[in-house]
């Protein structure tokens, strides 16, 4: 049996982390850890980890790993929690993401050696998440729900379609989703893993998956499963000049990280 970590990152939104926690919280099967991977944050999130560190149900689960705020610096925070961690199987979601109850349970069904996992993610208003971040009371969303925005069908869950999905995927397609990620630890090591040398928003969890396809893991692509809910949030722009420099380290085939998670070992 392997070992499960939950990573969530965030960065000052803690009415948003609070209903992330309450998703956990009601989860069919908790992980066996907890990370809430910080990048910067104040006070205020400081305040909310250490009142859920009580809970009852995850407390004991919960670490928070946090870094200076020296601008957006997803990579690296997300490099210092998978070196924080000693468990075997890292689930990766970001500190705006609502999971369906089996999401966890989910993962850990498909988890599987020399694959890692994209998932999808359902779109919510921001009238909706509002509604749920301001009012603190969850209440999952359905695919008919009426503050779904499109792609209704990404809230489905059906597990005899999912199988039949997992294996399908575009070839060389290792283009992700860093909200709904997993994979083994040992594999992001080998690849040192994440590339802090992307600078800003976009494209660092492509990089991450296309450099592991270059040591032979394979891309599982989880559909009808493993559900999430995305609360709504100004985008961070288009991410253009991280595609150019993503296409870049595509066409020289680089594997390990330039700068990666071997300087917090």
């Amino acid at each position: 049996m392997f070992t499960t970590v939950l990573v969530i990152t965030t960065y000052n939104r803690p009415d948003a982390l609070d209903m992330v926690l309450e998703s956990v919280k009601c989860q069919t099967m908790l992980p066996d850890e907890i990370l809430i991977a910080d990048d910067g944050s104040g006070k205020e999130t400081e305040n909310l980890v250490n009142r859920w560190k009580n809970d009852e149900t995850i407390g004991h689960l919960i670490r928070h790993i946090w870094q200076p705020d020296e601008g957006f610096r997803l990579s690296a925070i997300r490099n210092r929690a998978i070196a924080a961690t000693d468990k075997d199987y890292i689930i990766q979601i970001d500190g705006d993401i609502i999971l369906h109850r089996r999401f966890i349970e989910d993962h850990k069904r498909i988890a599987r050696p020399d694959y890692v996992v994209k998932g999808s993610r359902v779109r919510l208003s921001e009238k909706l998440s509002s509604k749920i971040c301001n009012t603190h009371r969850l209440k999952i969303p359905g695919p008919l729900s009426k503050g779904v925005l499109k792609d209704r069908s990404k809230a489905i869950r059906l597990l005899w379609l999912s199988n039949i999905f997992l294996d399908r995927f575009k070839p060389h397609s290792y283009y992700a989703l860093g909200c709904n990620m997993a994979f083994w630890r040992k594999d992001a090591l080998k690849i040192n893993g994440f590339d802090e040398s992307f600078a800003g928003w976009g494209h660092e969890d492509s990089d991450f998956m296309f450099r592991l396809s270059r040591i032979g893991i394979k891309k599982c692509d989880l559909r009808y499963a493993g559900i999430q809910f995305h609360l709504y949030h100004k985008t961070n722009g288009d991410g253009l000049g991280n595609l150019d420099f993503l296409k870049k380290r595509n066409s020289e085939g680089i594997i390990k990280a330039v700068k990666g998670i071997d300087q917090y070992l």
